[in-house]
């Protein structure tokens, strides 16, 4: 969940200066995964307007909205994976689990807000 609407400072749902200072090492683990071939997959919070999510948390992560997008600085390249997921969970109603069982992944580092 680096989306522009967490971690920018004009995010609808901006989750603080601790939150920017996360990215050059979340830049290095990506590169590292890169060049050990590893999958890079980024999970995604995305949301429809009205989402029922907006009763506890302001609007944020609007489908198509650049608020959605992962961050510039961590933008996927060819090959990563992104998630949207529609809740706060990774695993409800996405398709991350046949993504790490058709990919016979079994470990997995986790970074993020």
């Amino acid at each position: 969940d680096m989306l522009v609407d967490f971690i920018d400072s004009r995010g609808t749902l901006y989750c603080g200066p601790q939150a920017e200072k996360m990215v050059p090492f979340i830049k290095q683990k990506i590169e590292e995964a890169r060049e050990a071939g590893d999958k890079v997959i980024y999970m995604a919070d995305s949301h429809r307007p009205n989402d029922k999510e907006f009763r506890m948390f302001p609007e944020h992560c609007v489908k198509g909205t650049p608020g959605a997008e992962v961050i510039p600085a961590l933008r996927p390249r060819r090959g990563d994976i992104i998630v949207r997921k529609p809740t706060l969970s990774c695993f409800y109603r996405t398709r991350l689990e046949n993504i790490l069982k058709r990919n016979r992944i079994k470990h997995v580092t986790v970074t993020g807000v």
